[in-house]
C-alpha cells in the first residue's frame, strides 16, 4: 500500500524538518527513522492506529516523540492528514 500526504501533513514535516535543522539535526535524525520505521509498518498494518472521533480516521503515537500521526486507510493507499505535535492545540487538530 503507498502513502499519501496531504498538503497539511507535508507542510508539517518540513516545519519539522526544519526546526530540527536549526536546533538538533542529530535528534532531527533519529526522529524521521523513527518515522520512517513507523509508517513502514502502517502500509503494512493500516489498521494500527486506534480510531478517532472522526469516522475513518486513525492515529498513531510516534513512539518517543510527542507527535501523531492521523490518516485516513483507504483502499489502495494510506492518506497522512497530519504530523501533529502534541504541545498544540487539541482543536486543531483533524480528529480526536
Amino acid at each position: 500500500m503507498r502513502l499519501r500526504y496531504t498538503q497539511r501533513a507535508a507542510r508539517e514535516l518540513d516545519d519539522i524538518s526544519r526546526y530540527f535543522l536549526e536546533h538538533n539535526p542529530k535528534a532531527g535524525e533519529e526522529f524521521f527513522a523513527a518515522l520512517e520505521l513507523l509508517l513502514s509498518h502502517l502500509t503494512t498494518m493500516p489498521a494500527l492506529g486506534r480510531p478517532t472521533s472522526v469516522a475513518a480516521v486513525r492515529v498513531l503515537v510516534v513512539p518517543r516523540y510527542p507527535y501523531r500521526i492521523f490518516y485516513l486507510a483507504e483502499r489502495d493507499a494510506i492518506s497522512i492528514l497530519s504530523v501533529f505535535h502534541t504541545a498544540r492545540d487539541p482543536g486543531t487538530a483533524p480528529a480526536g
